[in-house]
């Protein structure tokens, strides 16, 4: 319960905070490399296909989490 609307530490119950940090605008290609290859008729030399996805988005990582007592924090190491 939040006895003064703010969200302090002096509120009945206990909670939960999560911390994140936030990469913005990653792009991502799936699959990483190349293509899915897609056979066509075998009459039809030329009605094979590949194909692939791409885009961007957000992505959100957690750094620490908190509550009354107790704070983990978390680390993250870049692997690229």
């Amino acid at each position: 319960m939040d006895i003064d609307n703010n969200g302090s530490d002096n509120d009945l119950g206990s909670y939960v905070k999560f911390i994140y940090d936030e990469v913005e605008n990653y792009q991502w290609r799936f699959p990483y490399k190349g293509a899915y290859y897609t056979k066509g008729y075998d009459s039809n030399k030329e009605d094979d296909k590949a194909s692939y996805q791409a885009g961007t988005k957000n992505l959100y990582y957690v750094r620490a989490i908190e509550t009354k007592t107790h704070v983990a924090v978390l680390k993250r190491k870049t692997l690229l």
